[in-house]
């Protein structure tokens, strides 16, 4: 007989494109939204982000990531107060193996050195749980001092979207859409 939690991860489709090794270097856009849309992290107020102290501490999380994984390159960002989007980049690093075909969206100048090597290779996957870890664990421990809200059940959703950028040019536009996100925040509000 099968368990509710069986049917459940079989009903469950994955959003990750097939096949697909998401620790090959590239570009990586994500979106990572809080559990409910709850709007934990600040406000927009003219156009612009007003992180709250639960705010700056995500965004103290997001900044470690390269330290964690040294093959990871951050690339333009922006925590709303109920979402974050990202670039993520992953480098080659001397333990992958060399990529054929297309266009890593990653430049020459962003490879990590020849002689540089580490065993701290990461899928995307990895990186956005270790994140999503680290934010949720320092937002519990500010919970107990009383600094922020409870959340129901969990701080963030429990997957994420994501799109591999595949060519140079398009990061540009996922940049912009990135940087604008304020503005659009404004217009949807205005537009319920």
């Amino acid at each position: 007989m099968m368990s509710e939690s069986d049917s459940f991860e079989k009903r469950r489709k994955s959003i990750r494109l097939p096949e697909y090794n998401y620790a090959s270097p590239g570009a990586y856009f994500v979106t990572l939204c809080t559990h409910q849309s709850c709007n934990f992290f600040g406000e927009i107020a003219g156009g612009k982000i007003l992180l709250n102290e639960a705010g700056e501490m995500v965004k103290r999380w997001w900044l470690k990531i390269p330290d964690k994984f040294p093959t990871i390159q951050l690339d333009t960002y922006i925590l709303m107060p109920n979402h974050l989007h990202g670039i993520i980049k992953i480098l080659e690093s001397n333990n992958q193996p060399k990529r054929v075909g297309a266009d890593p969206c990653v430049r020459p100048e962003e490879k990590l050195a020849k002689n540089q090597f580490t065993s701290i290779d990461a899928t995307l996957p990895d990186i956005v749980k270790w994140f999503k870890t680290m934010s949720t664990n320092e937002f519990i421990r500010g919970i107990k001092l009383g600094k922020w809200d409870h959340f129901n059940k969990h701080l963030w959703q429990r997957s994420y979207y994501d799109h591999v950028i595949r060519k140079l040019s398009n990061i540009s536009e996922v940049r912009e859409y990135i940087e604008n996100n304020p503005l659009r925040w404004v217009v949807k509000k205005k537009v319920k």
